[in-house]
């Protein structure tokens, strides 16, 4: 559950980011219940993407073998899917119009954008409130591009 680990929230609309452990998350109140189960499967650990799946094997994988199943390059984590790999043009496509959409609602984010490790930008977008239901939409429409293919298998290439 590292994407919850020392977390910080924005507890006030425009406000700074402060670390509070019980506080009713935003992303809980993401209309659209199939972007909101999305999003909350991403953070809880809860996905089909390989760097899960794989670690219940026995034996285990070891996370650097979980490689991601469109690229098979980079390890397959929300972070990489979500806001790093560019094997194909649907998931480009959708995160630019996602990194627009942000920056139109704050483009102070810009410099985050450009700057920021992966895994952090995404700890980042979580604890923005105003970026729930975009980053719910984002988890939504890609793992839907993810999961229509089988996941990479470190020893004999795709899995069904």
């Amino acid at each position: 559950m590292y994407l919850l680990v020392g977390r910080k929230e924005q507890l006030k609309k425009g406000g700074s980011l402060k670390t509070k452990g019980l506080h009713f998350r935003k992303y809980l109140e993401i209309e659209d219940n199939e972007h909101r189960k999305a999003l909350k499967r991403m953070i809880l650990l809860d996905h089909k993407l390989a760097i899960e799946r794989l670690r219940w094997r026995t034996p285990s994988i070891p996370q650097e073998d979980c490689l991601c199943r469109l690229c098979i390059r980079k390890t397959e984590t929300p972070e990489h899917m979500l806001l790093e790999c560019t094997a194909q043009n649907d998931i480009c496509s959708l995160r630019r119009i996602f990194t627009e959409d942000v920056l139109t609602v704050d483009a102070g984010l810009g410099g985050p954008f450009d700057s920021e490790v992966p895994n952090n930008l995404l700890k980042l977008l979580i604890s923005q409130s105003d970026m729930s239901y975009l980053l719910g939409k984002l988890a939504f429409d890609i793992t839907r591009v993810y999961y229509d293919r089988p996941m990479y298998e470190p020893d004999g290439g795709q899995l069904a």
